[in-house]
Formats: C-alpha cells, sequence, structure tokens
C-alpha cells in the first residue's frame, strides 16, 4: 500500500505540473513523453517527475526567463545554467568539439556498497563468449538444467538487475546484452544464472565510472522495437 501511495501521490504531482505548464503555453508532445516545447519559442524541455533538462539559445534570455517565471509562479526551484548533472547523470559539453560526455561517476561504487559486493579476479567481458558453430544442421537451443537458485539467491538477481539496467541505459552499452539476459533469466533463476551474475558484477567492479560520448552529425536515428526469437 505504501508503494502504491507514493506512485499516486508521484503520478498526481506531475499531472498538476503538466496543467501549469500548459497554462503558459507548454505542451507535451504526443509522439514523446516527457518532452515538452513552447507554442512560439524555441524553448524545449525533458520533465522527469520534477527535474528539468532545458533546451535554449543562449542569446534569448527572456524565453529562459519565461520558463523559469511559469515555475516560480507555483514553486520554489532552483536552477543550474551549466546543465551539467540530470537524473544522475554528470554531462560534459565540449563546444569546439561538438560532443557531450555523459557519465555518472561512483554509481557502480555505491551499487557496491548496497549489495555487499567485492572484487575478485579480473575479467575483461561482461558475458562468456562462446563461439558460434556453423552447419547444415539445425540450430538447437541450449537449455539451462542446472539446480534452481535459492529464493535469497533470486531477490539479489532482481536488485542487481533493477541497478545494472539503470545503469547501462545511462552511460553503459557494454553491458546491455548481459543485463538483458539476466532480467529474462530472474524469474526461473538457475546456478548457471547466478555464475553469469557474478561475471558481471566482476566486470563492473573491474570497469567502473564508464562514459559515453555523442558526437554532433545530421543522422537521424529511427528506431523499431520487437520481440526476439526465444
Amino acid at each position: 500500500m505504501g508503494g502504491n501511495k507514493q506512485l499516486s501521490s508521484t503520478w498526481s504531482y506531475q499531472t498538476g505540473l503538466i496543467k501549469h505548464l500548459s497554462q503558459y503555453g507548454y505542451q507535451m508532445s504526443l509522439s514523446t513523453p516527457c518532452f515538452f516545447y513552447h507554442d512560439t519559442s524555441k524553448v524545449k524541455f525533458l520533465l522527469w517527475v520534477d527535474d528539468f533538462i532545458i533546451k535554449y539559445q543562449r542569446s534569448d534570455q527572456a524565453s529562459i526567463d519565461h520558463l523559469l517565471n511559469c515555475l516560480r509562479d507555483k514553486y520554489t526551484i532552483t536552477v543550474d545554467l551549466t546543465g551539467s548533472s540530470y537524473l544522475r547523470m554528470t554531462m560534459e559539453r565540449n563546444r569546439q568539439q561538438r560532443t557531450i560526455k555523459i557519465s555518472s561517476p561512483g554509481y557502480i561504487e555505491q551499487m557496491a556498497k548496497e549489495l555487499h559486493l567485492v572484487k575478485g579476479k579480473y575479467v575483461g567481458s561482461p558475458i562468456i563468449y562462446h563461439s558460434t558453430k556453423y552447419s547444415s544442421d539445425p540450430q538447437m537451443e541450449v537449455i539451462d538444467d542446472s539446480p534452481k537458485a535459492s529464493l535469497k539467491e533470486i531477490k539479489f538477481l532482481q536488485k542487481l538487475v533493477g541497478k545494472l539496467l539503470f545503469y547501462t541505459l545511462l552511460v553503459d552499452p557494454t553491458i546491455a546484452v548481459a543485463v538483458s539476459r539476466l532480467s529474462s533469466a530472474q524469474s526461473h533463476a538457475t546456478e548457471l544464472t547466478m555464475e553469469d551474475a557474478t561475471r558481471l558484477i566482476q566486470y563492473c567492479l573491474h570497469h567502473p565510472d564508464a562514459v559515453i560520448t555523442y558526437h554532433a552529425s545530421d543522422m537521424q536515428l529511427v528506431c523499431h522495437s520487437d520481440a526476439s526469437h526465444q
């Protein structure tokens, strides 16, 4: 019940915020949730509960003042015009190189403390690589028949997946496949699943503080996601 109340309270707060923004001409995109734009100005921003990251032209001070005054009419706000931090992300922009570097310093270290993880033997990849055997024979699915994981292990795995799923979406795509596999197996985890989890943990502990760099280009990326076979 506590969780439901908190979720209801958060939803009610954001609904009120969105309604307040609309009175000042800020509308949420119909195709992209959490992305807002203004009817006339060039101000655009992403909203996550009550955190904003805003795009505006520095030469157009009136437009950013309009948004800030809109918020101050109802809320007490703090403003960081450097745009260096958002949702646990640390962002570093290089205007000359036209790049943005995104990181989350200390995230893996904090996860290790919370889950009581200990650094062990060095591993250089998040999963164990198995070479593909090509043949004309049917490709058979690999079945994991190792003993089932304990309830305690499954609970631990669920916490680990939750934390690393956020981290891989944020800054470290190198662990995306490993996290996805663990996520799919967590409800029916086995000893082999836990071995895979240990491998991923050691990779993260030996390769913390990932940084992903985005380079400006004219590319337009359009994605379509569908369920994968097996």
